[in-house]
């Protein structure tokens, strides 16, 4: 059993010394939560992990994130199917359940902790001109660390897949996939909208409690935005936020399609820590997985009778295929890797992006904030036995926006959005750059809230490369390659002008929220509050909403960019298929966790038509 371990304090603490998380009050806090929240339930669960006597399988899976628990699940309904789903992470742990954790898991040891390469346009302020790019690596990859916000994106989003050349991906087609994993917990939001709403599927999704919701939305409505059901017929407007989460606690994709099933499925089998360095690909067509297993510290090989199917996510996903010599060829083979199928593996990389800097402060009334660590203890332990309390709220976050800077032209359709975030301004007065570190405490406690001002249509285009020095095992190359077209800094300022408004309505001057004047260090030569000042922190202080997608591109043989086909079989490779992230053509207007399942609950359809005879079509 390995126990969750925070991330490293030691940087903030030498940038930052008397900041809380570096006294010695705060790091017993910190031992008394690893203690009784850094181990996993889901270790009690019998271990059917691979063996050289046994090592074929009908299906491999590469990869326990956002889509390959969904797969997982999905592919075992078929008692006749054997699969292995193969993960570099350990096992879930309970600190991830608590909602308003999430960021204490960043930079953790279930944390790629990627960064972006230095950037010539953003992250500007960034340490070495670098974006943080957390990922999970951990049973339910990244729906284990994120912020867990169940939004779809617009319905022109997928309209504009099919019209790409991806017949079966238009909005009527995907809807009914994400009703099939859903299970509305809000009876009002079911009722509202049944056309787009159901109960009874693996996932659950529902509100959080948090007192300030209204006051936020009704400063929204006060601008223009009335509220809305995002993820029904009409994207654009204020909302009340739904989150991934049941009875007070996260819901992963591996909390919500794989726990229900793991002791009762015998044809599925899962081996955490198991890190796949290349897919086995003989006379054209994929065999098996080659992997190192942290556990033996040895290489193994183990074999598909029907196909290899890669989730590993936008960043490793492209990095397995590029080790298998499926990408640019000229690349490939300057690394010595013998060339497979020669496509654009790797391009394409999308990202919503923000920016800090627009902080208000709560009066001492609506304040949270708190530094009584016994308190928080009490609080750990009421969630314990409950899963109620101030550590069963997402707070600020449960308020939402979506709207349009002047550069969307398509009606009905938002290329902004706004999410606010709880936070303790003297943490992030102190250090904006350390700010979500020397925030310690679980997001419950706080005295103000940020806004977060969101791009949603990115025209800017990265890469996702091998690292030269460590092709295997070296963290792959991300070049962000932000704001290369300059209407995304744009979009992103109007989006904080914008935010200004809220901030001005009377909803927030009757309720004593504020403006704090905090002039952000890069930006000191600028005059505050100006266009020319929030251009400086967009390009400053950007950060990504950690979405990456698009980099194993889903098109038409005949688009030059296209790596899968329509039913996500890699072009060139037989029985390989890419489902997550990385298929997106474009990126979704919203965040990705719900798309990514749907993705995969579709995929899990089109695997299961495609084998129904036992043979599978080459794309």
């Amino acid at each position: 059993m390995q126990l969750w371990q925070q991330a490293d304090p030691t940087p903030a603490c030498i940038a930052v010394p008397n900041a809380m998380i570096c006294q010695p009050a705060f790091m017993t806090l910190m031992t008394f939560i690893q203690h009784n929240l850094g181990y996993s339930f889901d270790d009690n669960f019998p271990k059917n992990e691979s063996s050289k006597a046994d090592n074929e399988y009908d299906f491999i899976i590469v990869g326990a994130g956002s889509a390959g628990c969904v797969l997982a699940n999905r592919l075992t309904e078929n008692p006749n199917w054997k699969v292995l789903l193969l993960e570099t992470g350990d096992e879930e742990p309970v600190i991830a359940d608590l909602p308003p954790m999430f960021h204490r898991l960043w930079g953790s040891n279930i944390d790629w902790a990627y960064t972006s390469q230095p950037q010539k346009k953003a992250c500007l302020a960034r340490p070495g001109k670098l974006c943080p790019w957390p990922r999970g690596k951990v049973m339910g990859g990244s729906s284990t660390i994120n912020a867990m916000m169940y939004i779809r994106g617009n319905k022109e989003d997928y309209n504009g897949w099919s019209k790409m050349g991806n017949p079966g991906w238009s909005y009527e087609e995907v809807l009914p996939y994400f009703k099939k994993s859903e299970d509305n917990r809000d009876p009002s939001v079911v009722n509202a909208s049944p056309r787009y709403h159901s109960t009874g599927g693996y996932q659950s999704v529902q509100h959080l409690p948090y007192k300030g919701t209204k006051v936020l939305i009704d400063a929204m409505k006060e601008v223009g935005l009335e509220q809305t059901d995002p993820n029904a017929a009409k994207q654009i407007g204020s909302f009340e936020m739904q989150f991934f989460v049941g009875n007070g606690m996260r819901r992963s994709t591996n909390g919500a399609f794989l726990r229900p099933i793991r002791s009762t499925r015998r044809n599925l089998e899962i081996e955490t820590r198991a890190y796949a360095t290349k897919i086995l690909i003989e006379d054209g067509a994929a065999k098996g997985v080659e992997y190192y297993s942290y556990r033996s510290e040895e290489t193994q090989r183990v074999y598909a009778r029907k196909e290899v199917i890669v989730s590993a996510g936008a960043i490793n996903s492209p990095q397995l295929l590029h080790l298998s010599g499926i990408g640019p060829a000229n690349e490939l083979r300057e690394l010595g890797i013998n060339v497979v199928a020669n496509l654009s593996v790797g391009d394409n990389l999308m990202d919503h992006l923000v920016n800090d800097g627009l902080v208000v402060r709560l009066n001492q009334s609506t304040s949270t904030m708190t530094h009584d660590f016994d308190m928080v203890r009490g609080d750990i332990a009421h969630w314990q036995a409950n899963h109620e309390g101030p550590l069963s709220s997402f707070q600020t976050y449960s308020a939402g926006a979506f709207f349009r800077s002047s550069y969307e032209s398509k009606p009905g359709v938002a290329d902004l959005q706004l999410s606010f975030a709880p936070l303790v301004y003297d943490t992030f007065e102190t250090s904006p750059n350390l700010a979500l570190m020397l925030q310690g405490l679980p997001s419950s406690y706080f005295d103000a809230f940020e806004f977060i001002p969101t791009m949603l249509a990115p025209r800017s285009r990265g890469t996702v490369r091998l690292n030269r020095d460590d092709p295997v095992f070296g963290a792959p190359l991300i070049n962000a390659n932000f704001f290369d077209n300059e209407e995304d800094l744009e979009m992103l300022v109007e989006a904080n002008l914008f935010s200004r408004r809220i901030i001005d309505s009377m909803t927030f001057k009757n309720n004593d929220y504020k403006l704090a004047p905090l002039h952000m260090p890069a930006c000191k030569n600028e005059k505050f509050d100006t266009r020319a000042y929030w251009k400086c922190c967009v390009q400053s202080y950007t950060r990504t909403l950690y979405h990456p997608s698009g980099t194993c591109k889903m098109g038409p043989r005949s688009d030059p960019n296209a790596v899968v086909d329509e039913r996500l079989r890699v072009y060139g490779v037989a029985k390989l298929r890419v489902v997550d992230a990385s298929i997106m053509p474009v990126i979704t207007r919203g965040n990705l966790n719900a798309p990514t399942i749907m993705i995969a609950e579709k995929a899990s359809d089109m695997i299961k038509q495609d084998w129904k005879n036992e043979h599978m079509p080459v794309a």
